[in-house]
Parts: C-alpha cells; sequence; structure tokens
C-alpha cells in the first residue's frame, strides 16, 4: 500500500497574468551602405543592468548588438547614427510606458495619496504631456488585476 504526500508549493503566478518587463525599445531607421546600394536597418535599444544600453539591429530572423554606451552617453550615441525621426530625450524617458504620478487618495479603490509609477495600458490616451505638468488620469483595472492608465491630458 501506498501513500501519497501532497508537498507545499510556493505561490506562481500564472504565465498569463505575468507583467512583461520591457528592456527593448524601437529607436527607428537609418540608411545604411553606399550611395548605389543602400538599405534600410532598424535600429531597437536594449537597456542592461547597472545603467547599460546596447544598440541592436534585427534582420532575416538574427538580432545584433553592435554598439554598447552608459546612460550619459546615449543621447550622444543616438545622435550619431543619423536615424531617421530620432526620439528625444522625452520619448526615451517615457518608452517604458510608465508615469511617475503624485495623486490625493482614492477611495473608490482604496488608494490612500502616495507618489507611483503606474503603467500605461494597451491602447491608452496619452495627451502632450511634459514632467512636472499637473494632469487628470482614468485609472483601469487591466487583465493582471493591477490599476493602470487609460487616459492622461494636461489640466
Amino acid at each position: 500500500m501506498s501513500s501519497l504526500v501532497k508537498f507545499r508549493r510556493g505561490k506562481r503566478i500564472p504565465f498569463h497574468r505575468q507583467k512583461p518587463r520591457q528592456r527593448v525599445f524601437c529607436l527607428g531607421y537609418r540608411y545604411i551602405g553606399g550611395d548605389c546600394c543602400q538599405s534600410i536597418q532598424h535600429v531597437y535599444l536594449k537597456r542592461h543592468k547597472h545603467d547599460e544600453w546596447s544598440f541592436v539591429d534585427y534582420s532575416e530572423g538574427y538580432s545584433r548588438e553592435f554598439d554598447w554606451c552608459d546612460g550619459s552617453e546615449l543621447m550622444d550615441r543616438i545622435n550619431e547614427m543619423h536615424l531617421e525621426d530620432p526620439p528625444s530625450e522625452h520619448d526615451l524617458y517615457n518608452m517604458d510606458g510608465k508615469a511617475n504620478i503624485s495623486h490625493r487618495s482614492i477611495p473608490d479603490i482604496g488608494r490612500p495619496a502616495m507618489t507611483m509609477d503606474l503603467p500605461s495600458l494597451e491602447g491608452a490616451e496619452i495627451g502632450d504631456v511634459s514632467e512636472g505638468q499637473s494632469v487628470m488620469f482614468m485609472l483601469e483595472k487591466g487583465h493582471d488585476g493591477m490599476y493602470g492608465i487609460k487616459a492622461m491630458m494636461p489640466k
């Protein structure tokens, strides 16, 4: 006769509910090669630990990291690449899809007054806002059960 022993499991978050840790951002494209045979290179920015960044090219099913830098020289390196419509520093700061917001208490969802990073939900309508500006924002509960920004505009 055998007996079944149950071992206690650690709490795991189902894969479909885990939040993605976005580390790769599209910067744009540039033309490379000689005048007679130029090709388009799509350039992506990849975040690493300790404020290190690399530039990545995805083509023909392969990825290739072709340049590394630290955060202090990031904008200079982006400008050296001569990208078509390069991102500004403000765009880079907001690429991770989060906004650092200080808000009053929100009793409807049980939130006290605080300052926190709130993620933007997919399809969020974000107006032309800048750092330090007073904004109005709308929160919505995401698929993972966490609240995120559905809309944000200047006051």
